[in-house]
């Protein structure tokens, strides 16, 4: 059985109280919280919570660029309701702004709605279930994947050499003889 601090958060609140009091400072700035502004962690997290209804988060939804509303709506109407960085970035081509992991993406919007699934978590992952029922009344599902096939394959195609590329070299592309097999 899992330990208590190894589940996901519940709620936005309980999300927040994971994050360190710093990121949180940053995040009330970006809200423009009224002054005069929570000092304490807990006071900090409850006023965010409290931002993050109504009116207020759609317009905090309208923030995010296309990128990062793709990133949301995968992850809220999405399977297992976890982002996946991989996935997202095979279907769109790049990864939402706020989504690497970097120090200097803690300030993203993206933040509001995405959350590390766990304290010790460096990206974000998750929607909280309450907020996620927030999101749902006005959040429409991701694009269905699109598919281009093709009447005749390519005789070969380009695929990239695996193994070390040294920095400041780019990596090399062996062509691959494609070979058709009807059953």
């Amino acid at each position: 059985m899992p330990y208590r601090y190894d589940l996901p958060p519940t709620t936005v609140l309980e999300a927040l109280q994971l994050m360190g009091a710093e990121d949180l400072k940053r995040m009330q700035l970006v809200l423009s919280v009224p002054k005069p502004r929570p000092t304490r962690k807990a006071e900090i997290a409850k006023a965010i919570d409290g931002c993050l209804r109504g009116e207020s988060l759609r317009t905090l939804w309208g923030k995010l660029n296309e990128h990062q509303q793709l990133a949301v709506r995968e992850t809220l109407h999405g399977f297992d309701g976890e982002f996946n960085p991989e996935q997202f970035n095979a279907k769109y081509g790049k990864l939402p702004a706020g989504c690497g992991g970097s120090p200097s993406s803690q300030s993203s919007p993206i933040h509001f709605f995405l959350y590390p699934a766990h304290r010790h978590a460096q990206t974000p992952s998750i929607v909280p279930p309450d907020l996620a029922k927030r999101l749902k009344d006005f959040v429409p599902p991701p694009p269905e994947p699109k598919l281009s096939p093709v009447e005749e394959l390519p005789d070969a195609i380009q695929q990239r050499r695996r193994g070390y590329v040294p920095s400041g070299e780019k990596p090399g592309f062996d062509s691959v003889e494609l070979v058709r097999r009807d059953m």
